[in-house]
């Protein structure tokens, strides 16, 4: 079953509880919660509270911006 981002969002509601210049904590269900920081990226997610996983933290993605090759 393929769903489109948009299905995905809609099916649940998403509160922002906190957020300040690099980081948004947010809940969204009766039970979920994230934790989102912008510099470096990572992103926590908790479910009743409890840690359940993490996005990136060792600090590992590397992101360049694009650039085109020298011709």
């Amino acid at each position: 079953m393929i769903f489109r981002i948009s299905e995905l969002i809609s099916s649940f509601s998403v509160n922002i509880t906190r957020s300040n210049g690099n980081q948004i904590e947010g809940r969204f269900g009766k039970t979920a919660k994230f934790l989102l920081n912008a510099k470096p990226f990572r992103l926590d997610l908790f479910t009743n509270d409890i840690f359940v996983m993490s996005v990136n933290s060792k600090n590992l993605f590397n992101f360049e911006h694009y650039r085109k090759k020298p011709e």
